[in-house]
């Protein structure tokens, strides 16, 4: 008992002082209207300046907004763009931070770590995108995310990013940009250079100088804010200074390596366009105040085709073909883009985690019997009634494509039994379970179980007395069994799960009374938010009982919580 209440005061200490040193995003500012989807809930909500965001909130803006958010204590900050759509997947105090950005732009602030002897640089924070890994030190730079096409464009205004295409993806976002980056083989952007990945190229484009036209207006553009065609003020070429070379390209560059054009990122596009050598081609320049690629006249870009042609005119076609030729482009079919609102559903997209889960709630049950020789029990064979299930688990998490779940399970069964005399019934109408659980992901969607279970079932012996006509007696007993299964996730709502069981007991053991059995299921399991669900799930069972052929069904409907 004194083990218990230690326990009773332990656990919520533990669950507040876990509270306690999480860490957590701050906005500090905001304008328009931005969205955030915080993990477990059910509907998104509006942002507000100085609110806390929790790991894996998902935030997306709308036209003409944008968001500022402090991702580190030394005031490192992301500021995302205007119609775009990030993922706070890893928060950290210190270092380590993991953002996704899933479509628009996103502009990274992240202040140096400090240099001790005898330490290696370390990435302090992460940014994922869909086919591109980066790994930042402490660095000023923009990344331009395109989720119709794939691509994933970088522009480094301050410092160096290491970048790497991505081309094989674990389920873990945090697996998987780091088992990328950190590595040998990274491509690093420096100051004042673009780099893009494509899905049909294998490796990311080496790094270029980028217009200084565009750099000079990203650098004044702090909020990745657009203009409408109308407005647009073109950038004109002219003569830098030293001093202008230094801060847009660093030190270490001279007069003679400025580019006078210089490769562009479209920003809505994220199609990197380097520069072009040949004076025939015009493609056109940037806005002088956003650093927005503006199409020379005749020709625009598209973000699934590419360059192409507003006249039919067969030389406007044919500037369109080699320009298309010099941006290594190639058409795609695109993504629709994801978007959430006040209104929305929830997404489940974070990595697993080590987790414990209940579930609770009742079933309906029916247990019939049969012998040997009359498989076939008639309706007075039947019996239903209730039942209670509270049943926990603990996840361990091994890798993001294999975990564990160790299970301990409650169930009460309160059977309708107008056959018997209060005396004949079995006392005992609690049953227990214990298992482990082994579940391999094969993708996002589908996964693999198989596991050893010792359960407590329920079944009926034949007890002749005074007649020839048998009592059955109500029994429990534990029976081992292992079973197979697989879950498919049909969309963010709905998963469908079935399984099989193999009963494994002891025959010869004088105290067995199950000699053999199996069983199926078939479920539903309706989520509620990330963290919440109901399961509707239909148990069939049969066995063989010192003669008597048992049948259970159980139907059962569970509320379901991860903590």
């Amino acid at each position: 008992m004194n083990l218990l209440k230690l326990s009773l005061i332990l656990i919520p200490l533990s669950l507040f002082q876990a509270n306690a040193i999480a860490a957590f995003a701050k906005v500090v500012n905001i304008r328009g209207k931005v969205s955030q989807l915080p993990p477990g809930a059910m509907q998104a909500s509006w942002i507000k300046k100085g609110q806390l965001l929790k790991e894996n909130t998902s935030i997306v803006t709308r036209l003409r907004s944008f968001v500022k958010i402090e991702i580190l204590e030394d005031g490192s900050y992301i500021v995302v763009g205007p119609n775009s759509k990030i993922e706070l997947t890893k928060i950290e105090k210190k270092a380590g931070s993991i953002i996704q950005v899933l479509n628009g732009k996103m502009r990274s602030k992240i202040v140096p770590a400090k240099k001790s002897k005898g330490h290696s640089a370390f990435n302090k924070a992460y940014v994922k995108t869909k086919t591109m890994a980066l790994g930042v030190r402490g660095t000023e730079f923009v990344t331009v995310v395109s989720q119709e096409n794939q691509a994933t464009s970088v522009v480094t205004l301050e410092g160096e990013v290491a970048v790497k295409k991505i081309n094989s993806e674990s389920i873990d976002p945090e697996k998987t940009v780091k088992d990328n980056v950190d590595r040998d083989d990274v491509t690093i952007v420096k100051k004042g250079t673009a780099s893009t990945t494509y899905a049909h190229l294998y490796d990311e484009i080496p790094p270029q100088k980028v217009n200084p036209n565009q750099l000079i207006a990203l650098d004044k553009n702090e909020n990745l804010e657009s203009v409408k065609r109308s407005d647009i003020q073109l950038a004109s070429s002219k003569d830098l200074s030293k001093k202008e070379i230094s801060k847009l390209y660093g030190n270490d560059i001279d007069t003679d390596e400025v580019p006078k054009n210089g490769a562009i990122v479209d920003l809505e596009s994220a199609i990197f366009i380097p520069a072009i050598q040949d004076e025939t081609l015009n493609i056109g320049s940037v806005d002088k105040n956003t650093g927005q690629f503006v199409a020379a006249k005749g020709i625009e870009l598209d973000k699934k085709k590419g360059f192409v042609a507003k006249k039919q005119d067969e030389e406007t076609k044919e500037v369109v073909k080699k320009l298309n030729e010099k941006i290594e482009y190639k058409e795609v079919q695109g993504h629709e883009v994801v978007d959430h609102g006040p209104s929305a559903g929830p997404a489940r997209l974070a990595g697993m985690k080590n987790s414990w889960g209940l579930k609770t709630g009742l079933s309906i049950k029916q247990m019939n019997y049969a012998n040997m020789e009359n498989n076939n029990g008639s309706d007075a064979d039947n019996y239903g009634g209730l039942g209670a299930d509270l049943i926990g688990h603990y996840r361990h998490v091994l890798n993001q494509q294999l975990f564990l779940e160790y299970i301990l399970g409650i169930h009460a069964y309160f059977m309708d039994r107008g056959d018997l005399e209060a005396e004949d019934m079995d006392d005992d109408i609690l049953t227990f379970e214990l298992g482990v659980q082994a579940y391999y992901r094969l993708n996002n969607r589908f996964r693999v179980t198989t596991g050893f279970f010792l359960n407590n079932e329920m079944f009926l012996t034949a007890r002749f007395e005074n007649s020839l006509t048998p009592v059955m007696d109500q029994r429990t007993q534990f029976a081992p069994y292992i079973k197979f299964g697989a879950e498919y996730d049909y969309s963010d709502n709905w998963s469908f799960l079935t399984g099989y069981r193999s009963y494994i007991v002891d025959s010869s053991h004088p105290n067995v009374a199950i000699y053999s059995g199996k069983g199926f299921e078939l479920g539903a399991r309706r989520h509620l938010s990330k963290s919440t669900a109901v399961l509707f799930n239909f148990l069939h069972r049969e066995y063989i009982a010192k003669d008597i052929i048992v049948k259970n069904k159980d139907f059962s409907v569970l509320y379901e919580m991860e903590f």
